[in-house]
C-alpha cells in the first residue's frame, strides 16, 4: 500500500518547514501553522527570513543573524541544531495582539542530492522547558539561602550560648530556615525572644 508522504508530513507532532534553495517555504504541516496561527498561504513562496515579524527591531535583527548561523553553506545531508533564541510571538488565535515571550530551537537538514535542494527545518518550542528550568533554578537558590540563614543562625546562638548561658524562651532556638520568612537578623524567629 503507498503512503501519502503530504498526509504524514501533515501528522508529524513537530512543526516543520520545507524551504528551497533561496529560503523561502515550500510546505509547512499542520503543527508549524498552528504554533504561528498562520494559514500555508500566508507563507508560502515567501522567505523564512521575512516570515514572523514580530517582537523588537532588536529581537527581529537577532532571529535573523540566528538564522544566518542556521542556513547559509549547509552541506546535503548536513543537520544542523541551532542555539536557544527568546522570539515574542502572539500566541495563536489571540485577538489583541500581545506579545508572549517563546523560546525556540530548530534542527536543519539539507535534503541534498535531487535536482533542486530541499531544507527541512524543525521548529521546537521550547518555552515549556525553559520555564520549568527557571522555576528549578528559582527554587534551588532560596534553598541555598534558606541554609546560609540557617547556619548564621546556629553560628550566632552557639556563640551567645557559649559567652552568656541562659534560659531559652520556647521557639527561640528555632531556626530561621525552619519558618521561611519569618528570621531576624540575629537569627531568633520573630515575635519570640530569649529571657533575659
Amino acid at each position: 500500500m503507498p503512503v501519502d508522504t503530504t498526509q504524514v508530513f501533515e501528522l508529524l507532532p513537530d512543526a516543520w518547514l520545507i524551504l528551497d534553495e533561496r529560503f523561502e517555504v515550500v510546505l509547512a504541516n499542520a503543527r508549524y501553522r498552528a504554533m504561528h496561527g498562520v494559514t500555508l498561504a500566508d507563507i508560502r513562496g515567501r522567505s523564512i527570513y521575512d516570515i514572523n515579524q514580530f517582537g523588537s527591531q532588536s529581537q527581529r535583527e537577532l532571529r535573523r543573524s540566528w538564522l544566518d548561523s542556521m542556513l547559509p553553506g549547509l552541506a546535503p545531508g548536513e543537520n544542523r541544531l541551532s542555539p536557544l533564541i527568546r522570539y515574542d510571538t502572539p500566541m495563536p488565535n489571540a485577538s489583541d495582539g500581545e506579545l508572549t515571550p517563546r523560546w525556540q530551537r530548530t534542527s536543519t537538514i539539507d535534503g541534498g542530492g535531487g535536482r533542486a535542494s530541499m531544507i527541512a527545518m524543525c521548529v521546537m518550542d521550547v518555552s515549556d522547558s525553559i520555564a520549568v528550568t527557571e522555576r528549578d533554578q528559582r527554587e534551588r537558590a532560596k534553598l541555598r539561602s534558606q541554609a546560609r540563614a540557617c547556619v548564621r543562625c546556629w553560628s550566632t546562638r552557639r556563640m551567645r550560648a557559649a559567652r552568656a548561658p541562659r534560659a531559652v524562651a520556647p521557639g527561640a532556638g528555632v531556626c530561621a530556615c525552619r519558618r521561611v520568612g519569618t528570621g531576624s537578623r540575629d537569627g531568633a524567629i520573630e515575635g519570640t525572644s530569649s529571657a533575659r
